[in-house]
């Protein structure tokens, strides 16, 4: 994401797309920096930007080009190049076979759909919804395409099977940029010019809340497990975060509060007896001090130091965490990948599926 002033601003920079890389193996999150490793130019104005799900290619919009181009990502070289009707987004199917590209004009406008197994145009969708259609987003099943129209305060719901508009939902004011939750249960829409995010159930295509955000609302994108949602404010220079009462491990589909019990792998008789193992999913949870635990058997007269996601979570790493006050640690491999993470006594975290946790100990 690029910063211009106090302004959010898409993938565009001095029409050039620039790949950051992160730092990989064993490290705290929060210390990693990543940086440049390599600098695609060429564009005009690409202003939108996604990579094939096998990571091969990235599609990037150039709105002012009226091209989508395309980047092998195995040497960063613009290997084809598609002419299209000024596009500012694109969005992959999650099979990879199909990329959609919303043409930015007055109604009736069209999407353009590309083969990536021929870099070709396979078909055009024409609909008289589609008025300056801008943002896209494609179900996690890749069944339907979420198109924003920025000129009618409705997003053309576009059934991939026949590339055509299966249905039109009314949202708010200039409809900018549209993401949907990992589940694929709701679509989430930046309102633009209404300063709010439509919440539109993708079972019904009825929206069923508004949420008010920060002025001219122009991205949304959500965490992994869809219990956050976070939106650009493109003039607030400031991001909104959305709670969205979902969870992976509930489908997504509901937001009623679901009771779960925290295993932390600890005997009976070292748990304190003012802590509960009962917790609701997408809450957060504090973990009881070290104080708190006494060791029996095997662990008596060692140090309860937190919990772990795996059992062989080195005991080196959870100790200097504890002593220095450190708070959670993750251990990456080498694709960056999360193998595994420990949470120290008396810190907290994020209940978002039901927790098989390892209590690690001194030694």
């Amino acid at each position: 994401m690029a910063l211009s002033g106090s302004r959010l601003l898409g993938a565009a920079v001095s029409a050039m797309v620039i790949v950051a890389a992160a730092l990989t193996g064993s490290s705290v999150l929060a210390a990693s920096s990543p940086s440049v490793s390599a600098t695609v130019s060429g564009f005009s104005n690409p202003s939108g930007i996604a990579v094939t799900p096998n990571g091969s290619y990235a599609y990037v919009a150039d709105y002012a080009a009226n091209g989508v181009y395309v980047i092998d990502t195995a040497t960063n070289v613009v290997s084809t190049s598609l002419s299209v009707l000024s596009s500012f987004d694109v969005a992959i199917t999650p099979n990879g076979s199909y990329v959609y590209a919303p043409n930015y004009g007055g109604a009736p406008s069209t999407v353009t759909v590309i083969d990536t197994s021929t870099n070709s145009v396979s078909a055009t969708v024409s609909d008289a919804s589609l008025n300056y259609p801008r943002g896209v987003a494609i179900t996690p099943n890749g069944s339907y395409a979420y198109v924003v129209n920025y000129g009618a305060k409705t997003v053309s719901v576009i059934d991939t099977s026949t590339n055509s508009v299966s249905a039109t939902v009314t949202v708010g004011t200039s409809p900018f940029g549209v993401a949907i939750t990992p589940s694929g249960a709701y679509a989430y829409v930046a309102n633009y010019s209404s300063n709010s995010v439509s919440v539109i159930d993708t079972s019904t295509n009825t929206v069923t809340a508004t949420v008010t955000v920060g002025t001219s609302p122009a991205g949304v994108a959500f965490t992994p497990n869809g219990s956050y949602a976070y939106v650009a404010n493109y003039f607030a220079g400031s991001v909104s975060v959305i709670a969205t009462g979902l969870g992976a491990s509930s489908g997504g589909g509901s937001a009623a509060p679901q009771v779960v019990s925290v295993d932390l792998d600890l005997e009976a008789a070292e748990l304190p007896a003012s802590w509960s193992q009962s917790s609701i999913l997408g809450s957060w949870y504090q973990l009881p001090a070290s104080v708190d635990v006494v060791g029996v058997g095997e662990n008596a007269g060692k140090t309860f130091l937190g919990v772990a996601t795996r059992e062989d979570f080195p005991v080196a790493i959870a100790q200097r965490q504890v002593d220095n006050g450190w708070g959670a640690y993750e251990i990456h491999d080498a694709d960056g990948r999360v193998e595994s993470v420990f949470i120290p006594a008396g810190k907290s975290l994020h209940l978002t599926a039901v927790p098989r946790l390892h209590a690690i100990w001194s030694q």
